[in-house]
């Protein structure tokens, strides 16, 4: 009889393996272009961002997009504790890449962070992929802490500052 632990995971691997599949083939439907140019419809230009994220935690990271394809972030974000009803500050460190410059494409990012609870900084390791559509990313992953794997489910918004186009 499976236990309700190795339930969860088969059926988190299983999500997994669905969205990679449905993460690698939309950007080949979605390559856009302009007609009256001839070049792509949206691309993701450098400069710097702001992102509010929501993974369990509440973040607001700062950053900067290096290309279209990489970018690197840090910022402050707070804990929610629903049991006992509390909040703890954590630091963030991102680094984020994109399959591609078309508005529907896959994002893979992993963040280390410190969370600090009585006195005490917690080292938190988080792997996530999902779909991007312009400025919006939502993704599934996981996280890692003290001997401990949970599931990650994220939705932050990039705010750019300023565009090189």
């Amino acid at each position: 009889m499976e236990t309700f632990n190795t339930r969860k995971l088969n059926s988190l691997k299983n999500c997994l393996v669905l969205l990679i599949a449905m993460i690698l083939i939309s950007p080949m439907l979605n390559a856009q272009t302009d007609p009256t140019t001839n070049k792509r419809a949206y691309t993701r230009s450098s400069g710097y961002f702001i992102r509010p994220e929501v993974y369990g935690a509440f973040g607001a990271e700062f950053g900067y997009q290096f290309s279209p394809y990489f970018q690197l972030s840090g910022g402050p974000a707070f804990e929610t504790d629903f049991e006992y009803g509390g909040a703890y500050f954590e630091f963030l460190l991102g680094v984020r890449a994109y399959a591609s410059e078309t508005k529907w494409t896959a994002f893979f990012d992993y963040h280390a962070s410190l969370l600090f609870i009585d006195g005490y900084a917690l080292p938190i390791h988080r792997f996530t992929i999902g779909p991007s559509y312009k400025n919006l990313d939502l993704g599934v992953g996981i996280g890692y802490s003290s001997g401990y794997w949970a599931p990650i489910f994220t939705l932050g918004y990039h705010f750019r500052l300023n565009k090189n186009r």
